[in-house]
């Protein structure tokens, strides 16, 4: 094959790439600066162009805490979008929610799955009361540190002081990559904030990406 012809057919190669993103309808860009790379389906998916590397990073949510510190800020997650947007932004193959465990609520367990969660109970305690105690922290740390050497690094989805051990331990080996808290960062523990600040991102600052809307 002449350099002539061969030159030829990569221009022709460009020419249909270039059709293909032009006429391509589906998708819409974002104007976030950090979040480049993204591009968002009307049909609630998130594709991500120009990753090379790929590691096997795992995401550990105590996921009834998150879900009850973001309600009490009147939104809701969109747990489809979040799971994407950890795959996508933080490659992470893997994202394990802890939660306690009610049999009423097990059509929100399915969901969860369809969306990509994988699920960990725990057994709750009902008190006369009517509150549900059901804490997760010590599946979690346990989870993370049993099967450390099967992930590059660990995205801790959780901000009770209860999790300062795991976030110190992680980052003592180099394996923490990010901490999501469910709080503003100045309300997140001060004892994670001392250890480990520069790992912290508030989930509210993803919220214009993750919330959910009718």
């Amino acid at each position: 094959m002449t350099v002539e012809i061969l030159c030829n057919k990569i221009k022709k190669i460009k020419s249909k790439t270039l059709i293909f993103f032009i006429m391509e309808p589906k998708y819409i860009s974002t104007a976030t600066v950090n979040l480049q790379g993204f591009r968002f389906q009307q049909n609630n998916t998130i594709a991500n162009y120009g990753t090379s590397t790929r590691e096997r990073n795992w995401a550990f949510l105590d996921m009834q805490n998150l879900y009850k510190e973001v309600s009490k800020r009147n939104w809701k997650i969109n747990w489809k979008i979040f799971r994407q947007y950890l795959e996508k932004k933080y490659n992470v193959t893997k994202a394990i929610g802890f939660l306690g465990y009610m049999k009423e609520n097990e059509h929100v367990y399915q969901f969860l799955k369809r969306a990509g969660f994988i699920l960990e109970f725990r057994m709750v305690n009902r008190l006369k009361n009517g509150e549900v105690k059901g804490n997760v922290d010590v599946d979690l740390v346990a989870y993370a540190l049993n099967n450390i050497n099967d992930y590059n690094k660990a995205i801790i989805i959780a901000d009770d002081c209860d999790y300062c051990g795991i976030i110190n331990n992680l980052k003592m080996q180099n394996k923490l990559s990010l901490i999501i808290s469910s709080h503003s960062k100045n309300k997140t523990s001060n004892l994670i904030k001392r250890i480990a600040s520069e790992f912290i991102l508030s989930i509210d600052s993803i919220r214009h990406i993750i919330e959910y809307k009718k």
